[in-house]
């Protein structure tokens, strides 16, 4: 119960009553205390919330929710949280198995089928305090072997990040160096607000993904399609499980989970919210994956090879349209897709 009603205060490197977190919302929203899960979306339970806003609220916000929202987003801080997550279900022991005790799609014991299922259960967030743990495991008398062990579950990680500037062609204010009046070519697509979580969440995904994920990656990676695509990519406030930028194309891979009503909202709200930018979805169960891999991969070739074509077209069209300059008469000009008679 203590559990429950405590939250871990980053800046302190503690964990708070939850009636503290309760104050600061009330006074400043949690602008200096965003959400831990970088998935979750206000809109999801208030669809009156502005999508631009993502998570993040201010006072006036917090003190216009309704009190199940409030404890909704409560329970997104709270140390000990009930939540939805895919677990491992064996109907004929009728009980959840860890991924180790699952060996292709049946259980160690007794052979049986074990299932994806979305349920929901309690969790603690260890995440928001693995430094606590790690830092704890120097003062325990255990065996090195067991504190490596203990270490390695608890899964932190240490790495490096480099950047380079590099100038693709000729550059009149020299090599290496970004011409602020030049317009970008590149396709921004993470919300800088959350790039550093979002970041962290993404890689965290790539070095655990599902067998699904794993499958279709394997059969994506390194242009083997034609196009370049990327896992686990950030697009706004949200991480899409394959993204192929240059043809602004969006893969989703499903799991049972996704069948529920609630599931099914965010999911259809999450779409619209791409579809803005002008991104297109195609989604797949793990089912389909895993079965029927090349009839998928067949499914995103089409998609592909239709969504080059529309780019040809337009390209086309464009560059035809440059040639008309002057006629006897009229004089066009070229905006976009639009040619306008002055």
């Amino acid at each position: 119960m203590q559990l429950f009603q405590s939250w871990y205060n980053r800046s302190a490197q503690k964990a708070e009553s939850i009636k503290e977190l309760i104050k600061i919302f009330e006074k400043e929203g949690n602008k200096k205390y965003p959400i831990p899960n970088t998935q979750f979306q206000i809109t999801v339970i208030e669809p009156a919330f502005p999508h631009s806003s993502q998570a993040i609220f201010t006072a006036d916000d917090w003190n216009g929710f309704s009190d199940s929202v409030r404890q909704m987003i409560l329970m997104e801080y709270r140390l000990a949280y009930c939540g939805y997550g895919e677990v491992n279900w064996c109907e004929a022991l009728g009980t959840v198995l860890a991924n180790d005790e699952v060996i292709n799609g049946v259980s160690e014991r007794g052979g049986h089928p074990v299932v994806k299922k979305k349920l929901r259960q309690w969790y603690l967030r260890i995440t928001e305090y693995a430094d606590r743990l790690l830092e704890g495991l120097e003062h325990i008398e255990f065996s090195e072997a067991m504190k490596e062990m203990q270490t390695n579950w608890i899964g932190k990680s240490y790495g490096a990040e480099i950047e380079f500037s590099l100038t693709p062609g000729p550059s009149p204010v020299g090599e290496g160096r970004h011409d602020e009046n030049q317009s970008s070519k590149f396709f921004k697509t993470a919300d800088k607000t959350y790039w550093e979580v979002l970041k962290q969440y993404g890689r965290d995904n790539r070095k655990n993904p599902t067998e699904a994920e794993n499958i279709l990656w394997q059969r994506l990676r390194n242009n083997q399609l034609g196009v370049k695509a990327r896992r686990q990519h950030s697009i706004e406030g949200y991480i899409v499980d394959f993204a192929i930028l240059e043809i602004k194309l969006v893969i989703e891979i499903d799991g049972q989970y996704h069948n529920e009503p609630e599931q099914k909202q965010y999911d259809e709200a999450r779409t619209a919210y791409l579809k803005e930018f002008e991104l297109d979805m195609l989604r797949f169960t793990n089912e389909e994956v895993n079965n029927h891999t090349n009839a998928v991969i067949e499914k995103i070739k089409a998609a592909i090879k239709e969504h080059i074509k529309n780019l040809y077209e337009i390209k086309n069209y464009k560059h035809s349209l440059r040639h008309i300059v002057f006629s006897r008469r009229y004089c066009f000009r070229v905006c976009g897709n639009c040619v306008f008679l002055l």
